[in-house]
């Protein structure tokens, strides 16, 4: 009898650990729309209620992108926890902006705040419209000159890369992205070099692609055909 009920006292436990887990990982959630919060963890942010939110979706009417894969990785020293972060889009610019702001500030902060984006994917006949990327820009703003704060920014895309952006004291950096890119993993490296740091920021200019469905090459058709031809002959033979 004892063990019996160690038993279903040590399943109630992993049973109530499971609950608490699954729902832990459920109540994050997508956000829409312009997102001004928080750094939760290192994989999620929250808003000013304490909602966590691990994806966030911009639309801008004419494109619209997503933006997940959180990872705050401060060094030793750096703690990004419940610092600012900012997801938006701005229609004057026509750019959508990711903006990172610790709290206090200004601070000394090392280490590296990484993210991913993909533009949505319809599909239409005769090929598909594709969000994608066609250009971005590092920025920021520093304090103090004892040093050279540097931020470098290295985006891999689903067409090449990586591509390496820096800003140096403030000083903002574009490079246009060449093909254009549906989907970006974005990893921003930050040195302090004795500064401080009040912001960064990393924007993007977006726009709908057509992609056309690929046709095969001449010689495949040609395969093709000799391959069905191949087949009619094999059934005229066995018919006989």
């Amino acid at each position: 009898m004892i063990n019996k009920i160690q038993t279903n006292s040590a399943l109630a436990v992993v049973v109530a650990l499971a609950s608490t887990l699954i729902g832990s990982s459920a109540q994050a959630q997508t956000f829409s729309g312009d997102f001004s919060g928080f750094i939760l963890n290192q994989t999620t942010i929250e808003d000013a209620m304490g909602n966590p939110y691990t994806a966030v979706v911009l639309d801008s009417g004419l494109a619209k992108l997503t933006f997940d894969n959180f990872n705050f990785d401060g060094d030793s020293e750096t703690d990004f926890i419940e610092d600012e972060i900012t997801i938006r889009y701005d229609l004057i610019l026509d750019e959508f902006i990711f903006e990172y702001a610790p709290l206090p500030t200004p601070v000394r902060a090392n280490g590296k705040i990484s993210y991913d984006i993909t533009g949505t994917v319809l599909p239409v006949p005769g090929g598909e419209f594709q969000t994608v990327v066609t250009a971005t820009e590092v920025g920021s703003i520093v304090n103090g000159f004892d040093g050279v704060f540097e931020i470098d920014v290295d985006i891999t895309t689903d067409v090449g890369g990586p591509y390496t952006l820096s800003s140096n004291n403030g000083s903002p950096d574009a490079e246009a992205i060449v093909p254009n890119a549906n989907k970006l993993s974005v990893v921003n490296t930050l040195s302090d070099g004795g500064d401080t740091i009040s912001m960064l920021s990393n924007s993007y200019i977006a726009a709908n692609n057509f992609v056309p469905q690929s046709v095969p090459e001449p010689g495949t058709i040609i395969g093709l055909l000799a391959l069905g031809g191949l087949g009619l002959a094999t059934k005229g033979k066995k018919q006989k």
